[in-house]
């Protein structure tokens, strides 16, 4: 549960709390979710990462109110951290574009060579603290995954 701290009787979120076991179900889930995700282009992977930040951009003065009660920030620093979530799916979006597809290397004579970024696979993040949606966004990347909220 995720109280206001300048409220602590408030309730702002209500996390489900998972053990060893669950989060390895997640992990296995995900990774049987990234056989057919893997598999998407890149341009579309990327539409839903944009999309994302628009909504996030339509609702910036509804999810800073929320950091402010949940985290205890000032209202420019909630500010600050949904502009930098924005920020962060704006700019990972493009880095997926611009790593999409085969990039040159150093010609050898008689080669033909090239490198393609792929895929690697899924993971499980369990922060010791809140991290604020951007933080998920620097450390989450473009994983198939499960994040588990520790808590307090």
């Amino acid at each position: 549960m995720s109280t206001n701290p300048s409220r602590p009787s408030q309730v702002i979120g209500v996390f489900q709390k998972a053990n060893a076991d669950q989060a390895a179900q997640a992990v296995t889930a995900a990774y049987a979710a990234f056989e057919s995700w893997k598999r998407v282009p890149a341009e579309k992977r990327v539409e839903i990462i944009f999309r994302a930040a628009q909504i996030v951009r339509d609702r910036k003065f509804e999810i800073s109110a929320l950091i402010c009660s949940e985290v205890g920030k000032s209202w420019i620093e909630a500010d600050a951290d949904t502009a930098e979530t924005i920020d962060f799916l704006e700019f990972y979006g493009r880095e997926m574009l611009h790593f999409a597809g085969q990039h040159e290397v150093t010609p050898m004579k008689g080669e033909k060579n090239f490198l393609v970024y792929i895929p690697l696979g899924v993971g499980a993040v369990i922060p010791p603290w809140k991290f604020s949606r951007g933080h998920r966004r620097r450390h989450g990347g473009g994983l198939t995954g499960h994040w588990q909220h520790r808590g307090t």
